[in-house]
């Protein structure tokens, strides 16, 4: 009796394991390849869920870098303990968790394959809409013949068919991290296209602090130290801590300056694909020292009397 519990609550442990760790190889894989075939067949106007997403990539990178290995080993633990009868081939408990397998991933095909026509119908171009749903359907089908057979087989020695499912799961996840490693940002570019978009945060708010010193003074400020309503760390940039050139040019135009790491215009050109962040179009910028040239916003000088 206590070999039979001791029997199931492995089983049950075992499935529970590899069915988490299924979904995040199954649901990393589609987000890498769905990334790819984004980033593949660009669509000619901005729409969110047809555009190279790195956050998504990079998920769906790390989900299968972390989980396939887990499902792997876990699957090869049952595979042998299955064939040395260490654990109950006619196990209720294995046979309910395998169903269980089976379950969750129709739910979750079912969700996606819905998803994937929703986009379709707002607009997705069609050859996108084919691959993804052709994506879906691989590692779906394989899923569900794997386990079919699994629940199915009576010969728990390691054959052909197992065999088979190792080396098209191996292909699959490695083919898929290779292809997609080509298409995410290296962590030093995301690291650097983060710095800058807090040098454009820093330099949004020196215009509202701007626009607000004008109002109440009716002129520029001498230099930045004059503005009330931020704080000194505020006026520096955020890695190197040098401080951010001003430069007034008239009664309401100024300039402002600061060394940038990476571009964004090709990134707001092409509509933000990939940026984890909205680009700013009055801070377009190239890579080094920009600067850029504003003015006191025209409601502000609507406010202010002529003098």
């Amino acid at each position: 009796m206590t070999s039979s519990h001791g029997s199931a609550a492995k089983i049950m442990f075992y499935y529970l394991l590899v069915l988490v760790a299924l979904s995040f190889t199954a649901i990393g894989l589609g987000q890498i390849l769905f990334q790819i075939i984004n980033a593949s067949f660009p669509e000619s106007t901005y729409y969110y869920d047809g555009i190279l997403s790195q956050s998504t990539l990079r998920f769906g990178i790390s989900s299968v870098i972390v989980a396939a290995p887990i499902y792997w080993f876990v699957t090869h633990l049952i595979n042998k303990e299955l064939a040395s009868k260490e654990l109950d081939r006619g196990s209720a408990v294995r046979k309910w968790l395998t169903y269980l397998i089976l379950f969750v991933s129709s739910v979750t095909v079912l969700g996606l394959l819905i998803g994937i026509l929703n986009s379709f119908l707002n607009g997705e171009i069609t050859v996108k809409f084919i691959l993804k749903w052709l994506t879906v359907l691989v590692i779906s089908a394989t899923i569900f013949l794997y386990y079919l057979y699994d629940i199915r087989r009576l010969d728990f020695k390691t054959n052909s068919v197992i065999w088979t499912f190792r080396i098209f799961f191996l292909v699959m996840v490695l083919g898929s991290l290779i292809a997609g490693f080509f298409y995410v940002d290296f962590p030093s570019q995301v690291r650097a296209q983060r710095e800058d978009q807090a040098r454009v945060d820093r330099l949004r708010s020196i215009t509202y602090q701007m626009d607000e010193y004008y109002r109440q003074n009716e002129k520029l400020p001498a230099s930045l130290s004059e503005l009330q309503g931020i704080l000194p760390g505020m006026l520096k940039d955020p890695v190197t801590e040098e401080p951010i050139v001003y430069n007034p040019k008239g009664e309401t135009t100024y300039e402002l300056c600061a060394q940038f790491e990476t571009s964004n215009r090709e990134q707001a050109e092409k509509g933000n694909p990939g940026y984890d962040y909205w680009v700013d179009p009055d801070f377009i910028h190239d890579e080094g020292m920009q600067c850029f040239t504003k003015e006191i916003a025209e409601h502000v000088m609507k406010e202010v009397p002529i003098r």
